[in-house]
């Protein structure tokens, strides 16, 4: 496997079409990692993009389906291009404060888990780490209204 390129992009300057997805989220000040059916490895809420679906309308369907977020704030905040094993994606990156969980929908998602840093164990453990701190850091960059 060859390391990632990543490339972050302000909303709408680089791609097109998007391929997935992801929220970096937080509940009662914890991050909110997911782990699926079947693996014992963490990753962060998200997915692809149905066909005539928004970014955002799949954000917030991911993070409903793979939390059991009920009550929520979403945000956009970059777009990401990454190069990886031969393949490559757009996709746009989201932060959202979770106020409310209800149970986990039957979906591909086993359970969630609440952590203070990065878990250990990650399913894309040479991505999500560059995902995740490219967005904590925007958000302690930005004022929210």
């Amino acid at each position: 496997m060859s390391n990632p390129k990543i490339n972050f992009f302000k909303l709408g300057a680089a791609c097109n079409h998007f391929n997935f997805v992801t929220v970096v989220s937080r509940y009662r000040e914890k991050w909110v990692w997911v782990r699926l059916h079947g693996r014992d490895t963490w990753e962060l809420p998200g997915g692809h993009i149905e066909a005539n679906e928004s970014p955002d309308e799949a954000a917030q369907r991911e993070l409903r389906e793979e939390t059991g977020a009920l009550k929520f704030s979403l945000r956009a905040i970059c777009d990401c291009f990454i190069e990886y094993n031969h393949r490559t994606s757009c996709s746009r990156l989201y932060f959202a404060h979770i106020a409310t969980l209800g149970s986990l929908p039957d979906s591909e998602i086993e359970e969630i888990d609440f952590f203070d840093e990065i878990p250990l164990n990650l399913t894309y453990g040479a991505i999500q780490p560059i995902v995740f701190r490219k967005v904590v850091d925007e958000v302690a960059n930005r004022q929210w209204e």
